[in-house]
């Protein structure tokens, strides 16, 4: 049995403690506690994994940290109850039902009833935007069906690239999918590491065969030199300290998308006279522009007057590189 727990908006001050709490009756059989990482200020997420067989768990802390709990010193049949209580300087301050389910004598979970609102989990409305068709597997269970991205993009951009996954089987805990951005030497100039939809609808939730859209952002470093850079994507199994195999990955794991071309960003000028005053005769003619480097435009024109700040330029030629 799968808990998943955003918190949102962490306050200045101490983060709470979570605990799932397990029970029968009123009396406790496990605990598994749960602490927010405390210098993170922006959305967390946090579970557990039940295991029926021994009621054991396997935790997460966002993905860094991955706690393992202790199975219950007894394993009781029947009917049980999962709780969610949090807990500040060590006390209680709120506790809620999230689900009561039966414990069968085989070590089965049946008549699960979730018991508020904090299991449901929001989703993504699908991608209007047409994607290119593929077929990329990551071992047997995960599958990436389509993407679409830029073709172009100048240094300091934020990059929406599009994404559609596929579960091939029923997958039993969180996947992280990586995209990088390699720069012609192959290293990584830029990186977004999540779960899919922000965390909003893990893996081990999809239903196979159902495609799962997700549109992530890339940002470009803003002295991102030009040239030419491969979008490569990577799934990381942190529970399982792996990354996923693909037959098109490379020695690190990486599969390449496409190409992306950075630029410097245009500027937009008329090519008609552009006029300066010239206030002094101080420095001698400047004979020619043939290239001003930075702005990504070649300019011709000849100097018509000796200045040591302004000249005053009659341009002949204004194009695009």
């Amino acid at each position: 049995m799968k808990t998943a727990i955003e918190l949102q908006r962490p306050e200045q001050g101490p983060l709470p403690t979570l605990e799932l709490c397990l029970y029968q009756g009123s009396t406790p059989i496990n605990r598994f506690v749960l602490a927010p990482t405390s210098t993170v200020r922006v959305r967390q997420y946090l579970g557990v994994d039940l295991l029926p067989g021994t009621l054991s768990g396997q935790g997460y802390i966002n993905t860094g940290d991955y706690p393992v709990f202790a199975a219950a010193g007894a394993a009781p049949t029947g009917d049980l109850r999962l709780t969610l209580r949090l807990l500040l300087g060590g006390t209680s301050v709120d506790e809620r039902q999230l689900a009561t389910f039966t414990r069968t004598a085989d070590g089965q979970i049946t008549q699960l009833v979730p018991g508020s609102g904090e299991l449901i989990h929001l989703r993504h409305d699908p991608i209007a935007v047409l994607l290119r068709e593929l077929t990329l597997d990551y071992g047997d269970a995960l599958r990436l069906s389509g993407w679409n991205a830029p073709s172009q993009a100048a240094p300091g951009a934020a990059l929406p690239v599009d994404l559609r996954w596929q579960a091939q089987r029923p997958i039993e805990r969180a996947l992280f999918p990586e995209l990088l951005l390699l720069d012609p030497a192959g290293r990584v100039v830029a990186g977004d590491l999540a779960a899919p939809q922000d965390g909003f609808y893990p893996t081990w939730r999809w239903r196979v065969g159902e495609p799962v859209a997700e549109r992530r952002t890339l940002q470009l470093p803003p002295d991102l030199a030009p040239g030419v850079y491969w979008l490569s994507l990577r799934v990381h199994d942190f529970a399982a300290q792996t990354l996923l195999g693909s037959a098109a990955a490379d020695a690190a794991g990486q599969v390449q998308l496409g190409p992306l071309v950075v630029q410097q960003r245009r500027l937009r000028a008329d090519c008609r006279s552009m006029r300066e005053m010239c206030y002094n005769s101080a420095e001698p003619s400047i004979p020619q522009y043939n290239c001003l480097a930075g702005i990504g435009y070649v300019l011709r024109g000849q100097a018509r007057c000796r200045a040591q700040r302004y000249s005053s330029l009659t341009m002949n030629h204004l194009s695009s590189i």
